[in-house]
């Protein structure tokens, strides 16, 4: 693990995420932090793979208090996407850990945390692994099956303000500007995607298989009740959103409103050699 491994984990972040981080990578340790404040400003996450197992801890920093509280007074769709990242890190085998004021707290059940928060830390623990750190094409799916969805945990609570909101504000205020550089349309894909995979609910097309690496993490992603009627909604990406491969996406949108998945898998099966 090295410098090369650092740079390609914070462009894969920023590639699914929408977040630019720096980092650097000091013994056998890699710490990342938002590019565009000192670690002590907003957030900073360590990684540690290790013999077999890895982890990774996010913890914010010393000046990092209106995040913090921000966070513990996030809103509902905020905690839902959170939860539904827990959700897919515990079917992957994740431990998950989560401290809030120095309590631990249950990372799928965040309706009963404390709102007034002061400090956390969150970990996120995977053993059982057998992979070699000095070779990037088996430690970058590690950091992805920690280091993506604790960022994404973390942004989710954050939450986000827009650009109009946004204008005026004091440059230098974490908070905001997190909150305006990433789109949560991007997290609820990440979460959709480890919750669901990656191979179409319609077909079962998987772009990995035919295009290879190129492709291995690309699939489109479907919102089963339409936003044009549904509006400002809470989006479960565990329910309310479904992978589909392009031309099972662009079938069901033929047709208003919508085809739904089971009429869309009927079809593709009733056509089908037999």
């Amino acid at each position: 693990m090295n410098a090369a491994s650092c740079d390609q984990i914070c462009s894969m972040v920023q590639r699914k995420l929408g977040l630019q981080l720096s980092g650097e990578v000091s013994d056998g340790q890699m710490l990342l932090w938002p590019s565009a404040f000192h670690e002590n400003e907003s957030f900073s996450l360590r990684f540690k793979p290790g013999w077999r197992s890895a982890e990774a801890m996010l913890t914010p920093g010393t000046f990092a208090g209106e995040m913090v509280r921000s966070m513990g007074a996030c809103s509902a769709s905020a905690k839902l996407l959170f939860s539904s990242y827990a959700q897919s890190l515990a079917r992957a085998g994740v431990h998950i850990g989560i401290r809030v004021n120095g309590t631990t707290v249950d990372a799928q059940n965040p309706s009963a945390w404390a709102t007034d928060w002061t400090s956390f830390d969150f970990t996120l623990r995977k053993s059982a692994l057998v992979f070699d750190l000095n070779k990037d094409v088996e430690l970058l799916p590690v950091a992805d099956l920690l280091i993506t969805p604790l960022i994404g945990m973390a942004m989710s609570l954050i939450g986000t303000v827009s650009e109009e909101e946004h204008a005026g504000e004091i440059e230098g205020a974490a908070v905001q500007y997190l909150a305006t550089r990433y789109e949560r349309k991007k997290l609820n894909r990440d979460a959709c995607i480890r919750i669901h995979g990656t191979r179409c609910h319609g077909c079962g097309f998987s772009f990995g298989e035919n295009y290879g690496e190129i492709a291995s993490d690309y699939i489109e992603v479907h919102h089963i009740e339409p936003l044009a009627t549904t509006g400002e909604v809470l989006i479960n990406p565990a329910t309310d959103l479904i992978p589909l491969c392009s031309n099972c996406h662009s079938v069901v949108h033929r047709v208003t409103p919508p085809l739904g998945i089971e009429e869309l898998v009927r079809i593709v099966k009733e056509r089908r050699p037999k």
